[in-house]
This record gives structure tokens, sequence and C-alpha cells, in this order.
């Protein structure tokens, strides 16, 4: 009702404007024109705030789901697909260590989406630029985009440090921010309708919110860099075929495992749930299952398994058709992202997961102030017109992008405020095991990671930070 009436007493305050200045109007037929194009402007000028007002009445991101012992963590921006804002960021942050501290009741909680066909694809771009398209202030923009991957990466940290079950399911469209929210549990679930791809080297970027580590550990040898420098995208099941997540469920086995976390009494008791539920559903798909680079694991290991962009494409122009799509996405990416994405998951095989997330965060300073960042948002993003303009990367060539300068943008630019990954460790009430019970299941696969979570019933105890029990990333 609110926002009827305001767009009719808008529209009246228009119209009447315009009657007035047709009616009293003494000097012709041209100052009625060009009131009636001034008094449109302030017609779109108003309807654009009646569209805000209508988008923040009816648009709550972040919307929680349950109560007792297992609570759910809903993404509902479904106007902006589930795109991330440092807004959005912080409430999710806020929720992470209100359910792991203030809820001592809550046995698990899960996250998922309420939109049918996105998870989280990434950032909302258009909180990089104005209204009219352009870049911001330079300064506003700058201090926007550090909060912005700071808490970013310090989520993706916090996301590994939860003590109580989180079990995010991912069955849409996720990109490199949604990584950072939900694939780094050891607990995370993918379903049939979820999209990875990894294709942010297109638009001037580079893998972020703990992505490298990730596809520096993937089951195939130069699988991880294939995924990154081609963009190729991983559907459903393929996520758990090659080694990118740990578990599947479909959506009606998942409202089941929903059900089953509210009315678990033990910890001990949903880890088994948990694991029965997804090593069916394992078997079952791998069983049926080929995974679509199966075929291709000795090429890509060939090819993609080398110290230096110059050996991948070296490799690639002796492999034939294949080789030559590859090689045709990796020219049509921006040089400096291929370098930096290549050096990054080549840092990434022997770093924890703490540095490989200091790192990216400094690639990420260095590299928001580029110019190719810029020209891959105009041109490559959801902020591009349709059939829009091919980018222009400078340097233009591979061979034109020097390694120093790679190595440039890895160090903290001076000046920049350091990554505290410390300061997003949740503060929750520290546990002790009371009793513990390896659970034994039946598979003996890559599902067999997530056994090494040890099942316990745990009691809320003292304060000493010593006695609590962090789930960690994910082994592999």
């Amino acid at each position: 009702m609110l926002i009827r009436s305001f767009r009719s007493s808008t529209q009246f305050f228009t119209a009447a404007t315009f009657a007035r200045g047709a009616r009293f109007s003494t000097t012709g037929v041209s100052e009625v024109k060009d009131r009636h194009w001034h008094l449109d402007k302030i017609m779109n000028f108003r309807e654009g705030i009646t569209k805000d007002v209508e988008k923040s009445l009816s648009n709550k991101p972040i919307q929680t789901q349950g109560v007792g012992v297992a609570r759910s963590l809903l993404l509902a921006n479904r106007i902006g697909r589930n795109t991330l804002t440092l807004n959005t960021l912080r409430q999710i942050s806020a929720r992470f260590t209100a359910y792991d501290m203030k809820d001592s009741d809550m046995l698990c909680w899960f996250m998922r989406s309420t939109d049918a066909k996105f998870f989280c694809p990434g950032p909302d771009f258009s909180c990089f630029t104005s209204q009219d398209g352009k870049i911001k202030d330079t300064d506003n923009r700058k201090f926007y985009m550090e909060q912005f991957y700071k808490e970013l990466q310090g989520l993706a940290y916090k996301s590994t440090r939860i003590s109580r079950p989180f079990v995010p399911y991912v069955n849409g469209v996720i990109g490199d921010a949604g990584v950072a929210l939900a694939l780094h549990a050891r607990q995370c679930v993918v379903g049939p309708n979820a999209v990875l791809s990894h294709n942010q080297v297109s638009r001037g970027w580079f893998p972020d919110g703990g992505s490298t580590y990730i596809l520096a550990r993937l089951d195939s040898p130069g699988l991880g860099m294939f995924l990154a420098l081609t963009g190729t995208k991983l559907r459903g099941f393929d996520l758990v075929a090659s080694g990118y997540v740990d578990h599947y469920l479909d959506v009606n086995s998942m409202d089941a495992l929903v059900g089953i976390g509210s009315d678990s009494l033990s910890y001990a008791g949903f880890e088994m749930s948990f694991n029965d539920a997804t090593g069916i559903a394992y078997q079952m798909q791998d069983n049926d299952h080929t995974f679509f680079l199966a075929n291709y694991y000795e090429r890509i290991a060939q090819c993609f398994d080398k110290d230096s962009v110059e050996g991948i494409v070296s490799a690639l122009g002796s492999q034939g058709e294949w080789g030559q799509e590859c090689l045709a996405k990796i020219n049509a990416a921006c040089p400096t992202s291929i370098k930096l994405t290549h050096r990054l998951i080549r840092n990434a095989r022997h770093l924890d997961f703490k540095s490989c997330l200091k790192q990216e965060y400094y690639a990420a300073l260095n590299m928001m102030n580029r110019a190719d960042f810029h020209e891959g948002l105009a041109t490559r993003t959801n902020l591009a017109p349709k059939n829009g303009p091919t980018p222009k990367f400078y340097p233009s060539q591979l061979n034109m992008v020097d390694l120093s300068s790679v190595e440039e943008l890895l160090r903290l630019p001076k000046g920049a405020e350091d990554l505290n990954l410390d300061a997003f460790e949740p503060f929750v009430a520290p546990i002790e095991i009371v009793d513990t019970q390896p659970f034994e299941g039946y598979f003996s696969n890559r599902m067999s990671r997530a056994k090494g979570l040890k099942l316990a019933r745990i009691r809320n105890v003292n304060r000493d930070l010593s006695k609590v029990k962090f789930a960690g990333p994910r082994t592999f």
C-alpha cells in the first residue's frame, strides 16, 4: 500500500505540475516541450526511487529458518541472484559467529539458497561502479573493495573454524565468492544443478575466496590449472568426481537430512546419518556416472602440470583440436591474469590455507587498481551490454607479461593494511570431548576423507580456548 500510494502521489504531482506549466505558459509550444522533457526526467528519477523502495522492502538477502537444534541460513537475494555485497558478507559473518557462540543448544546448521538457479555466482559488480556504469571515485571504490575482499577472505577462513557441523548445500550456479562461503566446509554438499566455473581470468581477475587452495589439490595433476585457465564448467556430480567437494545429494535427500538434523540428539547421531546418506548417494552416482574429463586426464597432466605458462602453451600446440580449443580460451583471457593465476596455484601447492588466503588478498589489492580489472568489469560481467565490445587488456600478449611484475602483484602494497585472519576466529563456547566414536563407513573411496573428522558427544565447558576443537579446512 505504501509503495502504491507513493507512486500514485508521484504521478499526480508530475501531471499537475505539467498541467500548470502548459496552462499558464505564454511562450509557445517549444517551452511546453522542454518542460515536458524536464518533467519526464523528474518522473524517471522518482520511478527509480520507487524501485529502490520496492527492492529494499521485498528483498532480504539473508534469512534464517528453523528452530531448536538445527537452523538453516538462507541466501534469499533473488533480485540480485545471490551476488554478494560488503553488507551481505558482514551479515553472513555475523551469523557464523552467532550460531557458533550464542545458540549453545544448536547441534548443526545448514546453508541453502532460495533461488533454484543461483547459489552465489560472485560479487555484486554494480557496487564497484556508479549508476551510469563508470568506475566510482577512486578513493571510495578502493576502500570499498579493500573491505569487501578482506571480509570475503576472512569468511572463507571462518567457514573452516566452526565447531558445530556446518552443511552448505550448493544446488545452483556458484562462483569464487560462493567458494568462500561454502566449498571449504568439510561437509559441503552439492546437488544435481550445481554449476561451478572459474572464469575470472576472462575479466582481468583471478580465482579468489580460497579457490587456489582447492585447485592446487584436485585429484588429477594439472586439473585445477586447467579449470582455472580455461574456465571449464563443472556440473553436479562432476564436482565430486574431480575432488572439488566430497558429498552429493539430490534435493529430496537433502530435505530429509535437514529433518534428521532437527531430530538428532547428539553430534554422533547426526554425523552417522550424514555419512550414511551421502555415502549411499555417492555409490549410486559413482556406479552410473562418468566424469566428462576422465578421458582427458593424461592430456591435462601433460599440458597443464607445468612450471610456466609458456610451457603450457607449447604443450597444447601439439594436442590437435582439443589443444587449439584450450589455447583459444587462454588467448582470449587477460594475459596478466593468466600468469598471475598460474603463479597463485603453483604457490598454493606448498602453502597452508591461511597463506593461500593472504596471497590472494595481496593480489586483489594490486589488481583492483589495474586498467585490466576495469576493462573486464565493462565488457565481461553482467554490467556489460549484450554483444558489447571485446576487452582490450594491456599487456595484450602473454610474452609481454614480465614475471617480476607478477611477483610484485603477490606483495602487500605500500600503505595497505595486512589481512589479519585471526580477527575472524569465531568466538565460540569452547567444547570438551566427552567420548569419541570414529565412524567406520562401508564405502572405501575418496569419501573416506570425511571419516577423519571423529564423531563425539560434546558439552560446553569453560572458556579455555585450548580445548576448542575446530573442523579445520578440508583434507586432500
